[in-house]
């Protein structure tokens, strides 16, 4: 696990906070743990998370040319995470 700040780390007892606070938390040090921008879209699918991506074309939403760059990142990450988990699988 990255060196994370103490807030963002769980306790020996388990994530910390109620549990929607601890998705966030567990979405924040994923973000921590890629190198990702807090404004850079997350990896995860959209079914997953609101913040996540998706393999189709960027949505309407998603229209500067850095938004759309930070878009296609994200995907590809997500390709490559999931090839991870099919060799690992």
């Amino acid at each position: 696990m990255p060196n994370l700040p103490a807030q963002h780390r769980e306790s020996e007892f388990g994530p910390l906070g109620n549990p929607r606070e601890s998705r966030r938390q567990r979405e924040l040090v994923l973000h921590l743990a890629l190198g990702l921008k807090p404004w850079q879209p997350s990896p995860l699918p959209l079914d997953v998370t609101p913040l996540g991506v998706d393999q189709d074309e960027p949505p309407d939403y998603v229209a500067g040319p850095i938004q759309v760059a930070a878009w296609r990142q994200a995907q590809a990450l997500q390709r490559e995470l999931r090839a991870a988990v099919d060799t690992v699988t």
